[in-house]
């Protein structure tokens, strides 16, 4: 992608300078910036002196519409609003935009209501406040760029379907089934050629402000010894009354005599909504299948299938789309958390014990970095990668534990109505999650109920498979196996869901409420898909919504079993300590691609007392353990790297010394990292962000093995 070509506006020499160098660094081409307006319309003209000059420009009497193409424009303009020379940069935006198409953004010293609503006329495409960091800069650009990019697109559609009222009309025509359209008082406004000939009408205009039952009594009067002619008139009046009193889109087999003849028509009408979704009439269309019937029928249902098909593999291909992002994110900003954290715990610890405000003030720093890092692990939660140790729980027992809880947060005039069994159904289940999955929806209730008078209905049941509803279940991929299923269902009397919202409450970040929410149902629906569940939804805007859970019943015994070892196994244990006997020595090899996050890991483990020699990647790191094998007494590999994952590290490391120690790191959850087989595991496992404890205590159970305690 070419960089962009950006010119400064500004009469502050000093500061035209310092904006010129800040894009430079961000990687654009700066023009020579220039101190006025009518330098800065020179240099859009610039070039074409034979379609456009500066004083034409100046003097107004450029046509707006003129063609510019082929001039070599700059990409954006920087326009500092107070300038020197006759003009302002609000009116040289102006006439700049009068000539060219050149997104310009506004910089300057004050932001007075006035002075805006004054640029707004321009339509910039962003505001700068000086002085200007770098960072804002960069937004700022960054966006003007897109939407410019946006709107010229909008205005090449718009110039595309500037006859696309004739378009329709010759498709309309060329189609051989009825297409029509009628106002309230069931007067035709628009009918195609097809539809003429159901009507008997001269032309397509004929029909226009006239009913059926206009043409059925013409028919009818032409044919006075045949009262069952043209009958089709009074079925449609019937059915546009169905519709208009509905007020929703509906088939019809309409059946009736036109001309003297007994056709089958399979119609389609709906209501005919404005732009403020008001009925002003009914449009609809139809098709004779008198003699195809039967075949339209088959023909209708593999259509309905196609259909479906096509919307769910949408919807699976946005749910794979959005487990990749989240993924992404998750990864990202634990690593960056690390950073952070890393350095705010250093600080923290060589701060002289007399800083205590600084260290208060840390400390504070800290404690959010600690909740941004919750927020990285419910989005792991909604992937499904917090895997939870599942055992047997009884559901209602530990809905009454939560509700007991939830009463004290929930608001006095929000009614909690529970129908909880004394004891059953029982599930495999985390009890934790479970109650973090009631929570969410209590929590999604009474929220939607707001700050009315409302009820929420908290019940327990149980539910054979064919009676779970189909409609809006999530995940929409749910296999379910036959059985029963426990049902945990919360219901409230708040302001419902539209259909479209109901497609996207589960998508991280989703919310109708106030900006900051969104993680509640992305928690809930990573949660109940790990326990093998599904969840419903029924809601209509005004009418509240009902959610309901559902859990496999757990039927089988589960015998007692020995609880297993946390870390890895003898075997790695004696790895460790044979080790820490006959090789090595006091170095710890670090492969980490992200320099922030192997700088800072080397600041800790050089706190801890290690040497520290770095890799920025597998392959790196192997060749280095290769030329100080016997310095290093362990490795701490992350685990998602270019070139060479982690577990690849692993055994190539193995192959080269069977007895090292290996710490693997990794932003995601560590009972998710450890599934499946592999030829290897590592000693110990750390999760980022960590922080100095916590690796000193990874690299001691790696090392002298999983029986230490620190």
């Amino acid at each position: 992608m070419e960089n962009k070509t950006i010119l400064i506006v500004e009469d502050d020499g000093v500061l035209a300078v310092q904006l010129q160098s800040m894009l430079i660094e961000l990687g654009y081409n700066a023009l020579e910036p220039v101190a006025t307006g009518e330098e800065a319309i020179a240099v859009v003209t610039a070039g074409r002196s034979d379609l456009v000059s500066p004083e034409l420009v100046l003097s107004e009497l450029a046509p707006p519409d003129m063609a510019l193409s082929g001039l070599i424009l700059p990409d954006l303009i920087l326009m500092d609003i107070n300038l020197a020379g006759e003009m302002d940069g609000i009116t040289a935006a102006g006439r700049i935009r009068s000539v060219a198409d050149v997104p310009i953004v506004f910089l300057s010293g004050f932001s007075q209501d006035l002075l805006l609503q004054r640029a707004k006329i321009t339509a910039p495409y962003g505001y700068l406040v000086k002085p200007v960091s770098q960072q804002n800069l960069a937004a700022t650009i960054e966006m003007a760029l897109y939407k410019h990019t946006l709107d010229r697109q909008l205005k090449e559609s718009e110039k595309r379907y500037k006859s696309l009222y004739q378009l329709i009309r010759l498709l309309c025509d060329n189609v051989p089934d009825m297409i029509w359209a009628k106002d309230m008082e069931n007067r035709f406004i628009f009918v195609n050629q097809a539809h003429t000939r159901l009507l008997n009408a001269r032309d397509t205009d004929e029909p226009i402000g006239k009913t059926d039952m206009y043409f059925a009594a013409r028919e009818r009067a032409a044919h006075p010894d045949q009262p069952d002619w043209h009958t089709m008139g009074e079925i449609c009046a019937d059915s546009d009354a169905v519709i208009m009193s509905a007020e929703i889109a509906r088939r019809f087999d309409e059946s009736g005599n036109v001309k003297g003849q007994f056709v089958h028509l399979d119609v389609y009408k709906a209501p005919f909504r404005d732009e403020q979704g008001n009925i002003i009439g009914t449009v609809g269309c139809g098709r004779d299948v008198t003699r195809e019937k039967q075949l339209e029928a088959e023909y209708r249902r593999m259509e309905a299938e196609k259909m479906e098909f096509e919307v769910r593999n949408r919807q699976l291909q946005k749910v794979e789309s959005l487990g990749l992002m989240a993924g992404a994110i998750a990864h990202h900003f634990n690593n960056h958390l690390h950073v952070v954290m890393g350095n705010l715990e250093v600080t923290m610890n060589d701060l002289p014990p007399r800083d205590s405000v600084i260290f208060e003030t840390l400390t504070e720093a800290m404690k959010a970095a600690h909740r941004a890092a919750e927020v990285s692990g419910l989005m792991l939660t909604y992937l499904g990668q917090t895997t939870r140790k599942h055992e047997p729980i009884d559901l209602s027992k530990t809905c009454r534990q939560s509700l007991s809880l939830l009463q004290n947060i929930i608001p006095n005039k929000v009614t909690v109505a529970p129908e909880i069994p004394s004891t059953g159904p029982t599930i495999r289940a985390d009890a934790g999650q479970i109650q973090q999955v009631l929570t969410n929806l209590v929590t999604n209730a009474w929220e939607a109920v707001g700050e009315n008078d409302g009820t929420i209905r908290l019940t327990v049941n149980t539910f054979s498979l064919k009676d779970i509803p189909v409609l809006n279940r999530f995940p929409i991929d749910w296999q379910p196996k036959e059985g029963f299923y426990a049902c945990l269902e919360v219901a409230d009397t708040g302001c419902g869901i539209t259909n479209t919202d109901i497609e996207k409450l589960f998508d991280p970040f989703f919310t109708t409420k106030f900006t900051g929410r969104g993680l509640g149902l992305s928690v809930v629906i990573g949660i109940v898909q790990t326990h093998g569940g599904s969840v419903t939804v029924e809601s209509e805007p005004g009418r509240g919504s009902v959610f309901r859970v559902f859990l496999p019943v757990l039927t089988e015994e589960i015998p007692c079993q020995p609880d297993l070892p946390a870390m890895p196994g003898t075997l790695q244990t004696a790895k460790a300590e044979k080790f820490s006997n006959n090789e090595g020595g006091d170095a710890v090899l670090l492969i980490e691609d992200e320099e922030p996050v192997r700088n800072m890991a080397r600041i800790m483990l050089t706190r801890l007392g290690y040497t520290v020699i770095e890799a920025k990647d597998g392959v790196d790191g192997l060749e280095i353990f290769k030329q100080h094998k016997d310095e290093i007494c362990c490795v701490i590999s992350d685990l998602t790297m270019p070139l060479m994952n982690g577990w690849e590290i692993i055994a190539a490391l193995r192959q080269l010394s069977p007895n090292i120690p290996v710490i693997l790191s990794s932003g995601y959850d560590e009972a998710c990292v450890m599934e499946g087989e592999h030829t290897e595991s590592p000693n110990a496992f750390i999760g980022k962000p960590y922080q100095l404890k916590s690796l000193g205590d990874a690299i001691r159970r790696a090392v002298y093995g999983s029986d230490w305690h620190g």
